[in-house]
């Protein structure tokens, strides 16, 4: 978080001070293009403005997990979700490479109450990977049994785009029965569905 700081400062000071050059240099080059260093200017300091804000709004961010539930302070408000009441949990880590070079890892974790409120989670957060994977297990626990049962008496499981029951997978527009399903992979977070007689990936 101090390296965005530093980085935040000097982006909004650098482009201060070329939001105030760039009409100086138009007007001794008399050259209205040198403006183009202004706009440029401008960009970097609202960017370097809202890496400075997003530091003081994350200090003291926390999120405290509780046998039942967990806990987010934030802003000096406190926000408390019992795993009991989470209707959905969204989980993304994406592996950042430049030039086969592993670079850094993203991490975004969000869920949802039954009051609707979404809490998001990222890599602002110290040890924000191991608590995606708590809230992920804990979750789970919860989840599973209910759309479990859920499609064990005939209801139809939505998973975004998808959607699952008895008679199959449907995509919204077309469903295909289990038994003609060739194959379901996981490569790289997007989801491969085959069917039977299908060149291509059905879904």
């Amino acid at each position: 978080q101090w390296v965005n700081l530093g980085a935040g400062l000097f982006f909004f000071l650098g482009g201060l001070l070329a939001v105030l050059a760039g009409p100086v240099v138009a007007f001794m080059e008399k050259d209205a293009g040198a403006l183009v260093i202004s706009f440029c200017g401008f960009i970097a300091a609202a960017l370097g403005a809202w890496t400075v804000y997003s530091f003081f709004r994350d200090r003291g961010w926390r999120v405290l997990i509780f046998p039942n539930g967990l806990a987010q302070v934030r802003t000096g408000k406190t926000t408390v979700v019992p795993w009991d009441d989470v209707t959905h949990f969204w989980y993304a880590v994406t592996r950042n490479y430049r030039n086969g070079v592993h670079i850094g890892t993203t991490y975004n974790f969000t869920l949802q109450g039954k009051d609707g409120q979404k809490l998001s989670f990222s890599n602002g957060l110290a040890n924000v990977e191991q608590l995606g994977n708590t809230i992920r297990d804990e979750t789970m626990k919860r989840l599973y049994p209910r759309y479990a049962a859920a499609y064990n008496a005939g209801e139809t499981i939505p998973f975004g785009p998808l959607s699952i029951s008895k008679q199959g997978i449907s995509n919204g527009k077309e469903t295909i029965a289990w038994e003609q399903v060739k194959g379901i992979n996981l490569d790289r977070g997007v989801i491969n569905i085959q069917k039977e007689g299908k060149w291509f990936n059905w879904k």
